[in-house]
């Protein structure tokens, strides 16, 4: 299945014709919604005309590599599968379109059919298809659900040089990062409040990174930093696509690792933004962590994902800032 495969069969959601309009929609709703203080459009919107669009729906032009990584990094499923039930409840078409691409329909814990949630995901295999070169998506979509697991599944699972071991398969990980392969946003929320303790600690205003290079220390710890955020984000994103429920198992992770470092980051006595942050990545990387069954899989939360969740909460604007702390 190619994207002008995959619009012909959901643009029946739409009463109009298939058109730029509906592809724009349609990547609003795959995207998510920007952090606090950070600001980005759709992709979509800096790298195609109308005229492109169009011809992407109809399959004469093709998205750009570059453009689908960005859609494909912003990747919202849950947003996406509310586009499709705000437009129907009756999904019986699409079911017999994904059997005869051969691709099988997730199924729910009452085993029912899961029809949007399969959408959802293809999309995202065909953007990322894109984002690689690669101009038709085939089956399956190799999604593991934790819960259909064998009890011993987990006995003996690792990961190993990029790869997953479980219950008999290897799995390559789809996400890997590294930063001297990355354009990193100074305006992702981690990065702006990371430049505020630099700030501080220098007493002179650091707004970009590219000025970090003035004070080699603070430029080495933030590169660390950064590259605990993205081996947590390469994470996150790994286990969304390895797994049906990991989106789940990962947000549980999340709200366990900010139950153990609320106390340290709300510590009343300090008023030095470094030594917070120094603080909460001390207690976390000791935190004892138990909530999920994502913690059996070896080498999946290491000292570096710990770290770099603390980041992501950051973005999310459940840590507000290390320097200036919202004890409401």
């Amino acid at each position: 299945m190619n994207l002008k495969d995959y619009i012909n069969m959901i643009i029946k959601l739409k009463t109009e014709p298939k058109n730029g309009d509906f592809l724009l929609s349609l990547i609003d709703a795959f995207i998510r919604n920007a952090y606090a203080n950070e600001d980005f459009e759709n992709p979509l919107l800096k790298y195609e005309s109308n005229e492109t669009l169009r011809g992407i729906c109809n399959g004469n032009k093709s998205i750009k590599r570059q453009c689908a990584s960005e859609i494909y990094n912003l990747y919202d499923k849950d947003k996406l599968m509310n586009f499709f039930y705000q437009r129907t409840d009756n999904f019986e078409d699409f079911k017999e379109s994904l059997l005869k691409f051969g691709f099988e329909i997730d199924r729910n814990e009452e085993n029912d059919e899961d029809i949007p949630s399969t959408l959802a995901d293809l999309l995202a295999r065909i953007i990322e298809d894109i984002s690689k070169g690669i101009s038709q998506t085939y089956p399956p979509l190799r999604r593991i659900n934790i819960h259909n697991l064998d009890k011993d599944a987990f006995k003996n699972v690792y990961i190993k040089d990029g790869y997953l071991h479980i219950n008999g398969q290897v799995i390559e990980l789809p996400h890997h990062f590294t930063l001297e392969n990355l354009c990193i946003d100074c305006e992702l929320p981690y990065v702006v409040e990371l430049l505020k303790v630099y700030s501080k600690l220098s007493g002179s205003t650091i707004n970009t990174i590219e000025e970090l290079k003035v004070y080699p220390e603070y430029e080495k710890h933030f590169n660390e930093q950064s590259r605990c955020y993205y081996s947590a984000e390469a994470m996150k994103r790994s286990v969304r696509d390895l797994f049906t429920d990991g989106e789940d198992h990962f947000n549980i992770l999340k709200d366990e690792i900010f139950d153990s470092i609320y106390e340290t980051y709300v510590d009343l006595t300090l008023d030095d933004g470094y030594q917070r942050l120094k603080n909460v990545l001390e207690i976390v990387t000791k935190a004892t962590l138990n909530s999920t069954i994502l913690l059996n899989i070896k080498g999946l939360v290491t000292i570096k994902e710990k770290k770099g969740i603390c980041h992501i909460l950051v973005n999310e604007g459940r840590i507000k800032s290390w320097v200036e702390v919202d004890y409401e």
